[in-house]
């Protein structure tokens, strides 16, 4: 940032002093953290990742998720309350992720599915490698009841990842998987590198203090699953990652986690007699003494510039105010 934009950066930010002090904890989402920009992929990478990180530690206080729900309930949230959030278990979190917090010594939760550790793809990332990755020039989607899409730039590749994630995302997790493993056939695909962490990796996270939450083992849209089901993923991802890393898990993410859309009150009872102390959303808001342990709101995040990232978290403190 040039020397003409950085007070005005500060000052901007610094507003926020005055209104973030209103007893309100922000919790951030993130999934994935590349080493370098992917155009068609459009995460956030290690120099966009690193400056957030500075950011918050400059003028936030960025606490564990532990203490920031204690601080909620006793009602006494310290100015700037900041948790750090990472949704799936991607190795780059491992990686890239890590290393960037732990040299600004910052906490985070890491939600992880677990039958996906190792060698293991989401349906999502077997269509985003498909279609990033094929050497044709287009895909005639015939089989799939879709029409013949051009891929030869960047932007078509986009606009067809958005067309089929959105498409698919709600179906069951098997049609899911039969969907993505023949897109991968027809883009003539062949998936050779790892893209999760593996249980050494979720280890060590834990063992360097990071927090290890529950994010089911296939990633369901549990309100497309049956209660036998969803109560399966929520209890079975747990025990495995209990025996991973040798602690109790307090804290559960609903995959993709959208109210009525991807859980309902059923599954938030399911997770409350699982064991564990709280679960998160991808509902949009601040959390304060009034939100319930079992649907607490997040933020997602505009990483493309300092600016755009300011303003997120400045809607997400004054966005969801009395």
């Amino acid at each position: 940032m040039n020397n003409v934009l950085r007070p005005i950066f500060q000052q901007t930010v610094g507003l926020l002093s005055g209104h973030r002090a209103n007893g309100k904890l922000l919790v951030l989402t993130y999934h994935r953290v590349f080493e370098e920009y992917d155009e068609i992929v459009d995460e956030i990478d290690a120099v966009q990742f690193t400056q957030q990180m500075e950011t918050l530690s400059k003028y936030f206080n960025v606490l564990s998720l532990e203490e920031g729900l204690r601080q909620v309930r006793s009602g006494k949230v310290v100015p700037g309350a900041v948790c750090i959030t990472f949704d799936d278990g991607y190795k780059d979190n491992y990686e890239v992720a890590f290393p960037i917090l732990q040299a600004l010594n910052l906490p985070a939760t890491f939600f992880v599915a677990t039958g996906y550790l190792g060698d293991g793809m989401m349906w999502n990332d077997v269509v985003i490698e498909s279609v990033k990755n094929t050497e044709l020039t287009d895909l005639d989607l015939a089989e799939l009841s879709l029409d013949k899409y051009a891929i030869t730039t960047t932007q078509q590749k986009r606009t067809l990842l958005g067309v089929l994630i959105n498409r698919w995302r709600n179906q069951s997790l098997d049609k899911r998987n039969q969907l993505a493993q023949k897109l991968s056939e027809i883009a003539q695909v062949e998936f050779k590198r790892r893209v999760m962490m593996n249980q050494d990796e979720v280890k060590q996270l834990s063992d360097a203090g990071m927090e290890i939450g529950g994010h089911t083992v296939n990633h369901p849209i549990l309100a497309s699953t049956s209660i036998q089901d969803a109560r399966y993923e929520v209890e079975e991802g747990k025990a495995q990652l209990e025996r991973i890393t040798g602690k109790e898990l307090r804290y559960f993410a609903y995959p993709s986690g959208r109210v009525d859309k991807d859980y309902r009150q059923e599954h938030k009872e399911i997770v409350e007699q699982a064991g564990f102390s709280a679960a998160l959303t991808t509902n949009n808001g601040a959390i304060d003494q009034r939100a319930g342990m079992f649907e607490l709101p997040r933020i997602s995040i505009d990483y493309t510039n300092k600016f755009k990232f300011g303003a997120s978290l400045a809607r997400g403190y004054v966005q969801y105010a009395n």
